[in-house]
């Protein structure tokens, strides 16, 4: 049906609002990240060292039962009477 030519649509009002509201979930990642890096970031890591375990996952404990069996056991702590 066609519009009466009587009839004008109204301009539309002047969006003062601000910014449209995203997701909670963007917004708390935004949030989440500091604007200062720094304090309590994550420290950078050391590189890996000795060889690279292979075989299955029983011969691993098999393997670091045996290194572990190397090592001198710990002295037993005193006992005080």
């Amino acid at each position: 049906m066609a519009k009466h030519p009587d009839k004008k649509t109204p301009p539309p009002a002047l969006d003062d609002r601000g910014a449209p509201k995203r997701r909670p979930l963007t917004e708390f990642l935004d949030a989440a990240e500091s604007l200062e890096p720094g304090g309590f970031a994550e420290a950078p890591q050391a590189d890996f060292t000795g060889t690279p375990l292979t075989g299955s996952i029983s011969d691993w404990a098999g393997q670091i039962e045996r290194e572990a069996e190397k090592q001198p056991k710990a002295k037993a702590p005193k006992k005080i009477p």
